[in-house]
């Protein structure tokens, strides 16, 4: 698949197959087991993701098998699409949407000619993205003898497009720190900490500035954090609503992040926000989900008057949501350009590499990794010419979940 001019060449995830269902309504995966059963395959764990979509995991299931058996259900089912998984050099999973396709074009008269090379191809729609008038969302029939990355490869090897992208499924990469949050001497310590107590004489913030929180939601009933809590966004919905899902990967990371940086000070309880009086606007990622949901997050967080976006998970790269990034830099906050931050990403098994991770090695994005207490580079955070700052990110004290819990975790406050 093209990213920019490049063409990147993706690895096939053993054991891995994504599943969507062609119809509106869910898949059952009952019946998915069912069929892998027939086909000999056995040992399977499920996971519902929003839109639609099944991830199963088979252990002991080579590369060579995940494309055959994925071939083969979608030879036995038609209410069905099934593709491999999908790794780059990051490690950074994702899978192709087989139907649909973004292009965007180099000036807005050329939609005719996007109309006239269409017409190699068996199209069902062609839709204007509503935060972008160059960018369309090509939706091809099912019969179609090409699946959409190959389309789009073939659309962007004209060169008569900005890019030519296929909509992709993003496994959400969340980048935790440590498991054991002790104390928060990154605020104090003077050596090596951002010696915020010094910062504060001068502000602690405002509950004018917003943070969007793009992550795996917050709790939204947690105490030391829903005074400074605004209405959220879910991406995988669309409905309006930042709380987090218990069933998500890494349900308390979002929560942790919000304590970072908006935790309510001198309250008697907890620990304090870095800018413990800015209002954190809470957005559940899904774990997995479609780019386009992605970038309507975004947007959904510019529209409603974010000052910062706060990344701190890794995405397979997206033109389409490239775009939308240096969109939100550019032109949010009323045309003085949102404050993008995110994660240089945990390296591969926690060891970190040169290789900072997207989003925070675009331009518009303060790449951050991270430091211990004695300001060595953390062993698990990535680096490299697109680091930008390094901040406390060992035995970081955050807040956990607390609500629809009986115990809380240790680590958390």
């Amino acid at each position: 698949m093209y990213v920019g001019e490049e063409k990147h060449i993706y690895q096939i995830s053993p054991n891995k197959i994504l599943i969507q269902s062609r119809y509106e309504h869910a898949t059952d995966s009952v019946s998915i087991r069912n069929t892998f059963l027939t086909m000999s395959v056995s040992a399977m764990k499920f996971k519902i993701y929003a839109e639609n979509f099944i991830l199963v995991h088979a252990e002991n299931m080579s590369r060579e098998q995940v494309v055959n058996f994925s071939e083969q259900l979608n030879l036995l089912r038609e209410d069905v699409y099934a593709t491999p998984v999908l790794s780059g050099v990051d490690g950074v999973e994702f899978s192709f949407v087989q139907e649909q396709i973004f292009v965007r074009l180099k000036q807005q008269n050329d939609f005719a000619l996007l109309q006239k090379i269409l017409q190699s191809y068996s199209v069902k729609s062609i839709e204007e993205c509503k935060y972008d008038d160059l960018t369309y969302l090509i939706t091809i029939n099912e019969a179609n003898q090409k699946n959409s990355m190959q389309v789009a490869n073939e659309l962007h090897e004209t060169k008569l497009f900005d890019y030519a992208a296929p909509e992709m499924f993003i496994f959400v990469k969340r980048f935790t720190n440590d498991t054991h949050y002790q104390h928060q001497w990154g605020l104090h310590q003077n050596l090596y900490g951002i010696r915020a107590p010094q910062a504060w004489d001068i502000t602690t913030g405002s509950p004018n500035i917003r943070v969007a929180v793009l992550d795996s939601g917050v709790d939204l009933g947690h105490p030391d954090l829903a005074g400074n809590l605004l209405q959220g966004f879910n991406a995988t919905t669309g409905a309006l609503d930042g709380s987090f899902d218990v069933n998500d990967e890494n349900p308390p990371h979002g929560t942790a992040c919000a304590g970072i940086i908006s935790a309510i000070a001198n309250n008697g309880r907890g620990i304090a926000g870095v800018a413990h009086n800015c209002s954190i606007l809470p957005i559940f990622d899904g774990g997995g989900v479609i780019t386009a949901r992605i970038v309507a997050a975004i947007n959904w967080a510019v529209d409603n008057g974010a000052d910062v976006i706060s990344i701190s998970n890794g995405y397979a790269e997206h033109p389409n949501l490239t775009v939308a990034i240096n969109a939100a830099a550019n032109a949010g906050r009323n045309n003085l350009g949102c404050v993008i931050v995110a994660s240089s990403g945990n390296g591969i098994n926690g060891v970190g590499t040169t290789t900072v991770r997207y989003p925070a090695r675009l331009q518009n994005v303060i790449a951050v990794g991270a430091i211990n207490n004695q300001g060595n580079r953390a062993p698990f955070s990535n680096h490299g010419q697109n680091l930008d700052v390094v901040a406390p990110g060992v035995g970081i004290y955050t807040t956990g979940i607390l609500t629809h819990f009986e115990r809380v975790p240790s680590q958390y406050c």
